[in-house]
C-alpha cells in the first residue's frame, strides 16, 4: 500500500511541474505581438516540451525501476 501512495504522489508532482513548466511558454505564445516574437514564443514552448519529455522520461524510469 506505502509503495501505491509514493507513485500516485510521484504522479500529481510530476503533473504539477509539468503545467507550472508549461504556463511560462504558453503565455509567451498568447502575448506574442509580432512575427518575430511568435516565432521565439514556439521555439520556447516546443524546448521546454522536449525538455520535459526527456526528463519525464527519465524520471518515469527510475520509478518503475525500483
Amino acid at each position: 500500500m506505502k509503495k501505491q501512495k509514493s507513485k500516485d504522489d510521484f504522479w500529481f508532482v510530476l503533473a504539477i511541474i509539468n503545467i507550472l513548466a508549461i504556463a511560462y511558454p504558453t503565455s509567451l505564445c498568447l502575448c506574442a505581438v509580432g512575427l518575430e516574437d511568435r516565432i521565439l514564443a514556439v521555439s520556447v514552448l516546443c524546448g521546454v516540451g522536449l525538455l520535459l519529455a526527456i526528463i519525464d522520461g527519465i524520471s518515469i524510469m527510475v520509478v518503475y525501476s525500483q
